[in-house]
């Protein structure tokens, strides 16, 4: 892809300079390089507008000065070889530096530059405080560019790989209360944009973890993630439970996915963690089911579970608990409204838990007073999302069935029960938090 991409950013900014294109259109021309280009595109228009400011002679020498050094630091390393990419202004065109193409080193560290370069002369030519301006701003707010432009700068200047990842977590964190409040405001384009960032960053986390040898370091990194999820996680709950029709499935697969992205990597972070994690106190887990409004052609749809576990991540100590032992059987139309059935509680220990798991053995739909056998393909529902229990303190968990997706009629006239079921956690019995 380099030089197909180098290419096509090139064009790209000659034509958003020449004012013959914009993003937008830019991004819809080339589709297959959309998330790319994007980033790359925002920062050259933030540096283009007109007039542009100058930056001050010791600011620019200052900047150029802690980029040499950076460079020739990677040059010692091996890691780059050639000269210096030259503040990609040869690609950009501030200011009046012409740079040498064949000294450029290659595109994967072009590219890279351009974070810390955006960062660096964001910063120089329109003040600190409007850069710390854009920490508040939201995807689609003018300074949101420059937010991310700031950010990527600040991850590529942090020299340690455990700083990096530890920056990586709180790039996750911005992320996910930005999609918490694109899902409030209802904005659910931006939501689903959002949430493969999220993973991308939980990825870098994940592959660093495992390549740390320091206790300490590691169960440190290892709270700070498991905080992260949960606190983030929870705020998105919240916001499902204010959401309406329209985005609520957006909103619930956002938390599904990205409970998922926490989920695996808290379970890296523990199974990492050279000290034994401490089982000590017991706690509660309370199982209800829960279940919008269903299709009204459904006299009833009566499902059998017969286990209930849950995953305690513990490193070496980790096992699944068994929350629900006896088969026991519900009808989802009786739940219609917002209803609950308690499927019942056990006592557990405490520590994170990152996993759910529900087999269910069979089930039948009453159609007309007509009672039908009902398929299940795999029969096991697994849920991937991080929650703690505490000491002394009772964790529900919610098993929100979707009535109106669960239930599928083949073109043979056969019924097929593939539940859709979102994984509410709550840290007090009769309080819905949200999956």
């Amino acid at each position: 892809m380099g030089k197909d991409f180098e290419n096509i950013l090139d064009r790209c900014i000659a034509q958003i300079r020449s004012g013959e294109a914009d993003v937008a259109s830019c991004l819809n021309k080339y589709p297959e390089y959309a998330a790319q280009l994007r980033p790359l595109l925002e920062i050259a228009v933030l540096l283009h507008r007109e007039p542009q400011p100058q930056p001050r002679r010791e600011a620019v020498s200052r900047g150029e000065r802690i980029l040499q050094d950076r460079v020739a630091e990677r040059r010692s390393s091996g890691a780059v070889k050639g000269g210096l990419v030259g503040l990609i202004r040869a690609k950009i065109g501030v200011g009046k530096t012409v740079i040498n193409r064949g000294s450029l080193p290659p595109m994967h560290w072009r590219l890279r530059w351009v974070g810390i370069v955006a960062g660096t002369v964001a910063a120089t030519l329109v003040g600190v405080g409007v850069v710390a301006a854009s920490n508040y701003s939201m995807p689609g707010d003018f300074l949101y560019p420059l937010k991310t432009a700031s950010e990527r700068g600040q991850l590529m200047l942090t020299p340690s790989e455990v700083g990096k990842t530890e920056f990586h977590i709180v790039l996750a964190e911005r992320r996910m209360q930005e999609i918490t409040e694109m899902s409030r405001r209802g904005n659910t384009d931006q939501v689903a944009e959002l949430v493969p960032v999220v993973g991308q960053h939980l990825e870098e986390v994940k592959q660093v973890l495992v390549t740390i040898d320091e206790a300490k370091v590691s169960e440190e990194l290892k709270t700070k993630l498991e905080d992260s999820a949960v606190r983030r996680l929870g705020e998105l709950e919240g916001a499902l439970q204010e959401a309406n029709e329209d985005t609520e499935p957006v909103i619930a697969e956002a938390l599904k996915a990205s409970g998922e992205s926490y989920g695996t990597a808290v379970e890296d972070a523990i199974a990492n963690a050279p000290v034994a994690a401490v089982i000590g106190d017991m706690g509660t887990i309370q199982v209800i089911v829960t279940d919008p409004p269903s299709p009204e052609e459904i006299d009833s749809l009566i499902v059998q579970v017969t286990t209930i576990e849950a995953h305690l991540a513990a490193g070496q100590d980790s096992k699944w608990v068994t929350l629900l032992s006896e088969p026991t059987s519900f009808d989802m139309m009786e739940l219609v409204g917002g209803k609950e059935t308690n499927l019942g509680s056990q006592e557990v220990d405490t520590g994170t838990y990152t996993q759910v798991r529900m087999n269910i053995a069979e089930a039948t739909v009453t159609v007309d007073g007509m009672e039908h056998d009902v398929f299940i393909p795999g029969g096991t529902l697994k849920f991937v999302r991080p929650f703690q229990v505490q000491g002394n303190e009772t964790t529900v968990i919610i098993l929100d069935f979707d009535g109106k997706g669960s239930i599928h009629v083949t073109g043979a006239g056969k019924y097929m029960l593939k539940p859709v079921v979102s994984l509410l956690i709550s840290e007090a019995p009769g309080e819905l938090s949200g999956e």
